[in-house]
Parts: C-alpha cells; structure tokens; sequence
C-alpha cells in the first residue's frame, strides 16, 4: 500500500471560483508543485477547469507562484473569467460569490481537475 498522509498545514487542494477569479489553496499550491507558471483550460462539454503546471515560459502561461500571498494564489482577472464562462453551456455555474471545489490531480495527463458540476456543498 502506499498512503499519502494528511498535512494540517497545508490541507486539501481547494479551488474557490467567482467572477472576480480564481483562488488556490495551499494543498492545491502543493500539489500543482508550486510551479512558476500555469495555463487553465476548460472541457466545455463536461464543465471541467484543468490547470496546467509549467516551470517555463511558453505563449498563453499565467504567473503562478509569484503570485502567493499567506499560502494562496489569487488570480483576479474578470476577462478569465468571461473567457470561462463563455465556453460553458451554463454559464451560471460561476456566480458572484466564490464556490468552492475539491480539486484532484490526474497524474496521466499532468493536470489539476476542477469538476465545476461538483462544487463543495455549505
């Protein structure tokens, strides 16, 4: 068996959304493995973010860990967030206020998954 064990430090990848952008935690800072840089797509027909950890410049890359702040990284960008919205079906799914989500990482593709059909319920 391998176990991964917890860290009260850092916690569970969380990715909190709203039209103002877009919110890593310290667990999903971990476990993107603090890159300098990322890109964001979307699966437009399953509503799904994936978040793509680079160590080097290429076209489309977003500043990553320059960016952290008190163990989070806050990408503010509304024009991200329209681009988001405008390739999904049902562009409700981002609101006003920040919904979070449980993110998970798919080691055979290299990308942190967001499912924005599974937000974490209040």
């Amino acid at each position: 068996m391998q176990f991964q064990w917890y860290d009260p430090d850092t916690g569970a990848p969380v990715i909190s959304i709203a039209n103002y952008g877009i919110n890593f935690s310290s667990g999903a800072i971990d476990v993107l493995g603090k890159p300098i840089y990322i890109k964001i797509g979307i699966d437009s027909e399953n509503n799904i973010l994936g978040i793509k950890p680079l160590q080097e410049e290429e076209d489309g890359v977003i500043k990553f860990i320059s960016r952290e702040r008190q163990g989070n990284v806050r990408i503010t960008s509304k024009d991200f967030i329209r681009f988001i919205k405008s390739k999904l079906l049902d562009e409700d799914i981002i609101e006003d206020s920040a919904k979070k989500y449980i993110a998970k990482w798919d080691k055979d593709n290299e990308i942190l998954i967001i499912n924005l059909n599974d937000p974490i319920q209040k």
